[in-house]
């Protein structure tokens, strides 16, 4: 993610194949945050109770991009460090 001059967050890259670019308030990082960080919790539960092992790999793979997007979002809220 990038942070540019309208104070607006640009989300690139989807795994399968195409790119998505998302654009986002201020504002709305923190309540997708927000919400990220909420539902995180909730899914490694549930994880952790499923014994299909093709239900446990959605939800792996929803774990996963859950992660990453956090990770995303809170590079994209970090002020850009002076060398």
């Amino acid at each position: 993610m990038r942070r540019h001059k309208n104070d607006r967050v640009d989300y690139l890259e989807a795994k399968l194949g195409g790119v998505m670019n998302l654009t986002l308030s201020d504002d709305e990082v923190e309540t997708l945050r927000g919400l990220l960080s909420d539902f995180l919790p909730q899914l490694k539960f549930e994880m952790a109770r499923t014994h299909g092992s093709e239900l446990l790999h959605v939800l792996v793979k929803r774990e996963t991009l859950c992660e990453r997007l956090l990770e995303e979002l809170r590079a994209a809220s970090t002020p850009p460090q002076l060398s």
